[in-house]
This record gives structure tokens, C-alpha cells and sequence, in this order.
């Protein structure tokens, strides 16, 4: 009986997910525009939304899906281990994204204060190991090298930095590229390929010599939480709690996007 009603809820999970996706529309070119509210209350209104966006590329349209939609995600062609220890089962559970490399898959699990583990997995995941010293919330291949970006905001604390990740005597190792002022949320390429980090209290741009220069000083994403970038032009696209935030870098303007 309770796993029935288990099941009877789950159904209904998935097709509450379904009808919210249907309510919008996923090209963020259709979402309506609005100045970034400066009240303290209407933003921490947004903070206890339940609705959080992704923002992406498909097909040169930018496109924005909520967390929990399952459209356009990519998935592993394997089912990452479920440990038979307690011990060994966080290494396995958190937030998780991955990358293919040359020789299989880095798989990372993400659990913010409670922490993170970064794995290696062969093409068909029957073999791995894990690479010590390292958790990543998101990577990204820049001229055929592998970054990922780290960090932890909690509390009054916030620090985060970009990984290098490379292969070093037939094994996958990361090295620490450039520490960050503060956590990272997300990361993307701009037009020169430098990195744009959406961090916890600020916009930077980390050119290829590493040098850092702040793009925007804000807090009005503290607490939104930013899932995910995506740069088109002179604008970038930061997908987070209740909206997506709109910046140009050229006009250093900034809008607040809600669908319609």
C-alpha cells in the first residue's frame, strides 16, 4: 500500500512538472522585460520561489527550461554506482554534472557545505576512480582543455576558484587555475574565450593570462541562486530563482526576465 502511494505521488510530481512546462514558452526572446527590482522584500519574494531556470543553447536560439524538466537534459549512456556502504554513498549523491573526455567521462557530485567528489568513469562506466582534492558544479572545454569551477557560499563565507582538470602519467588529476573572489555558480565563454563566472556577490571575467577583472558588483542574486549562463553577443543570460537576469556588457545595463 505505501508503495503505491509513493508511486500515485510521484505521478503527480511528474505531471505538475509537465503542465508548468507547457505554461511558457522556452524561447527567453518571447519572455517579457522588466527593470531589476531594488526592493529588498520583492527579492526575497523570489528567493522563496520553488521556481528556479535553466538557461541554454539549442540551434542558436537560447532557450530556458525550469530545474526539475527533464527537456533537452543530457544523460550519461551509464547509471553511476549506488555504493553498498553509507560511507561510500555521498561520494555518489548531489547535485551532478559531467563532460566526455578522450577516454570516458568526468562525473562530478556536488553537495555544497556537506561536500563534493570528482570521478573519472570509462566510456561504458564498468571502471573508475576517483580524483582527490577536487568537486566542480560545471565544466567546460576550452581549446580541447577541460576547467571546471568550485566554491562554497555559506554563512558570511564565500570563496570559490576554476579547476584545470588534465591527464598526467595515464590518470585524470586537477590542478587549481586562478582562485576566484568569491563561490561560483556557473560559467561561460564570451566572444574571446576568456571566462565570464557568475560568482555568489559579483560578475568577473578571468582572461587567458588569468588576470581578474569585475564585470558587476551586486547582491541582488544573493539567495537566487544562478544554475546556469549563457552569453549571446554583447549580453549575458544568468538563469536563477523566479527569472532569468539579463546583463550587457557594452551598455553595462541590466533587466530582470519573467515569461509571460
Amino acid at each position: 500500500m505505501r508503495s503505491t502511494h509513493f508511486y500515485i505521488i510521484f505521478l503527480l510530481i511528474l505531471f505538475s512538472l509537465s503542465s508548468k512546462s507547457q505554461s511558457y514558452s522556452r524561447m527567453v526572446k518571447d519572455w517579457a522585460y522588466f527593470d531589476v527590482p531594488t526592493n529588498k522584500d520583492t527579492v526575497y519574494s523570489y528567493n522563496l520561489s520553488d521556481t528556479s531556470w535553466i538557461v541554454y543553447h539549442k540551434n542558436s536560439l537560447i532557450l530556458a527550461r525550469q530545474l526539475g524538466d527533464t527537456t533537452d537534459r543530457e544523460y550519461l549512456p551509464f547509471t553511476t554506482p549506488v555504493p553498498k556502504s553509507y560511507s561510500k554513498m555521498e561520494e555518489f549523491s548531489g547535485k551532478r554534472s559531467f563532460i566526455k573526455v578522450s577516454d570516458g567521462y568526468l562525473i562530478a557530485f556536488w553537495r555544497g557545505e556537506f561536500g563534493a567528489s570528482l570521478f573519472w568513469f570509462s566510456n561504458d562506466g564498468t571502471n573508475y576512480y576517483k580524483i582527490p582534492d577536487a568537486g566542480a558544479v560545471q565544466f567546460i572545454s576550452r581549446y580541447g582543455e577541460i576547467f571546471a569551477i568550485n566554491g562554497l557560499a555559506h554563512l558570511s563565507m564565500s570563496s570559490g576558484r576554476i579547476l584545470k582538470i588534465i591527464q598526467e602519467n595515464g590518470k585524470w588529476i586537477a590542478q587549481n587555475y586562478v582562485e576566484l573572489p568569491f563561490a561560483a555558480y556557473t560559467f561561460s565563454l564570451d566572444v574571446n574565450n576568456d571566462f565570464i563566472v557568475v560568482t555568489s556577490d559579483n560578475l568577473v571575467k578571468v582572461k587567458k593570462n588569468k588576470k581578474i577583472k569585475t564585470i558587476q558588483q551586486t547582491d541582488f542574486w544573493s539567495g537566487l541562486y544562478p544554475t546556469s549562463s549563457v552569453i549571446d553577443g554583447d549580453e549575458i543570460f544568468i538563469g536563477m530563482r523566479k527569472g532569468i537576469y539579463l546583463y550587457n556588457f557594452r551598455t553595462k545595463k541590466s533587466k530582470w526576465l519573467l515569461p509571460q
